[in-house]
Formats: structure tokens, C-alpha cells, sequence
């Protein structure tokens, strides 16, 4: 995903990332633009820290937007869910699932 950012915002921050690099789908692509905007460039560089606070989190789910492909981050990520034992869904959309699929993304939810 980094190659699709452009620092062109004076050296300190990120332009924000066209919808259609996330395969946002047509109808909401030109309103996910409008209202993106330029983050820090620290965002994508910072570093996490973990407190250990995840471990004690007894209900995660992951879900997969598997519309999302090229260049895309989260299989493995997914895939490392599935293997702690995870709940896991894989909605076939863009990155925007609320946006793609938002009846199955909420029937999904109300069932976890």
C-alpha cells in the first residue's frame, strides 16, 4: 500500500487514497473522495505499542473484504485470525464493507 501514497503535501503528510485504489464500488466511490482527507505522514510510520490488553479481549472477529485484491494486506492477517481461533467472515467486496455490503456485513454482526 505505501507506493500508493503520495507525500507530495509538503513532506509531512499523505494525500488521501482514491476509493478506487480500495475497490470501493461505483455509486459511493465519488462520496468516499469528498470526504476523504490528508493524514500525517506519522500515522503510516509510528510505531504500535501493545499494553497486552488484546489477550484479555475474549470476542474478536475479523472480516475479510476479499473484493479488495491487488496489493491488499489483510489475507495473512485473516489468516493469523482464523489460527487464534477468531471468528471470521470473508464478504466478497471492496475495502468499505459497511459501504459494499451493509446488509450482510449487519446480519453478520447481529449474529456474533
Amino acid at each position: 500500500m505505501r507506493e500508493q501514497a503520495n507525500t507530495s503535501g509538503g513532506g509531512w503528510r499523505v494525500d488521501p487514497i482514491p476509493a478506487e485504489v480500495f475497490a470501493v464500488n461505483s455509486r459511493d466511490a465519488a462520496w468516499v473522495n469528498a470526504q476523504c482527507t490528508p493524514q500525517p505522514i506519522a500515522c503510516f510510520e509510528q510505531r504500535i505499542h501493545f499494553t497486552g490488553g488484546l489477550g484479555r479481549i475474549q470476542d474478536v472477529t475479523h472480516i475479510l473484504a476479499t473484493g479488495f485484491r491487488d496489493g491488499s494486506p489483510f489475507p495473512p492477517c485473516h489468516e493469523r485470525a482464523k489460527k487464534k481461533g477468531w471468528k471470521t467472515a470473508a464478504i466478497d467486496c471492496g475495502h468499505d464493507v459497511m459501504l459494499d455490503r451493509p446488509e450482510e456485513l449487519a446480519a453478520f454482526l447481529a449474529r456474533c
